[in-house]
């Protein structure tokens, strides 16, 4: 089962203090089959990874083996255009997302995928739209 896996799922795999059970089952089912990502997840990725080493609570060693590990997932990222974010900027004002987050749901409705998320509004959104993921 290919998921669309927010930055949220993904980055509890990089500390040891958020990992989760359903995250995990998440990565062993990326080993299945490849997830998809829309365009902004490596930014998300990067600024999570920088804030925490601005903030101390990993090294600039870390983030960067973090980011190593994060390009050498099998995801798929989906580079979207100005209909998906036409589209998104849609979605973010019917679901009261923001446009980053509506652009995980924009993608898991356009290819129907399950959405594999921690953020509660963007699960109630995916929920809405019969896309959140099984496995968390």
């Amino acid at each position: 089962m290919q998921v669309v896996l927010d930055c949220s799922v993904a980055v509890s795999w990089f500390f040891a203090d958020e990992s989760n059970p359903g995250a995990d089952r998440v990565r062993e089912a990326l080993r299945l089959e490849p997830g998809v990502v829309p365009a902004i997840w490596p930014v998300e990725i990067a600024n999570v990874l920088a804030m925490a080493a601005r903030r101390g609570r990993i090294s600039v060693a870390d983030m960067q083996g973090f980011l190593a590990d994060a390009r050498d997932l099998p995801i798929r990222i989906d580079r979207g255009g100005w209909d998906t974010l036409t589209r998104s900027v849609e979605l973010a004002s019917q679901e009261g997302l923001s446009v980053y987050d509506a652009m995980y749901l924009e993608l898991a409705i356009r290819e129907q995928r399950p959405l594999a998320t921690f953020d509660k509004q963007l699960i109630e959104a995916a929920r809405r739209h019969s896309l959140y993921c099984a496995l968390l």
